[in-house]
């Protein structure tokens, strides 16, 4: 990889590559070490596409900001990240890249919430939902398109930990 080492970078599949951007290049913090950081020097915006098909990597545009510990979501057209405010350093945010046209564009609206997980394309839009350790909070859907967050329906569950969703068909499936 052209890339530096580092953690907690992105990363989704399109079908054809894998787009790995960001991260922390932050040594690794051992258990029971109270380390802090990163730095904002240790949060790269830059990013790389591997093609397995040629062993190829080519360097992708730089982030418009440090994307770490963003969460990730391929639409079949763009890689969509949210990224959590983060230490002052990142800031919240909604960004969007598309490998066709090399190009990265920022939604107009951050996350409503921090921390939202997951990330299911349905075809028109990308389902989030809380972790679990946050039921007070609500799940979200974000149309890409417009960058217009929409609540949805409360979770049926009770407070539990490890669970799976996918898109399957019409429906979203715990």
């Amino acid at each position: 990889s052209p890339l530096e080492a580092r953690a907690r970078s992105s990363a989704v599949w399109t079908g054809t590559e894998m787009l790995v951007v960001g991260g922390s290049t932050q040594s690794p913090c051992p258990p029971a070490a109270s380390c802090i950081g990163p730095t904002a020097a240790q949060l790269p915006v830059d990013g790389a596409a591997y093609n397995p098909d040629s062993d190829a990597w080519r360097m992708l545009p730089d982030a418009p900001q440090p994307v770490a510990s963003a969460t990730a979501t391929w639409t079949g057209q763009e890689m969509v990240l949210l990224t959590p405010r983060l230490n002052g350093y990142q800031r919240a945010a909604t960004l969007a890249f598309d490998p066709a046209a090399d190009r990265w564009r920022e939604l107009p609206n951050p996350p409503p919430q921090p921390y939202l997980i997951g990330g299911v394309w349905n075809g028109q839009q990308i389902v989030y939902w809380q972790s679990e350790e946050a039921p007070e909070r609500d799940d979200w859907s974000l149309d890409p398109a417009t960058g217009t967050w929409t609540k949805i329906g409360d979770d049926p569950f009770a407070r539990t930990f490890d669970r799976s969703y996918t898109w399957v068909d019409d429906r979203f499936i715990f």
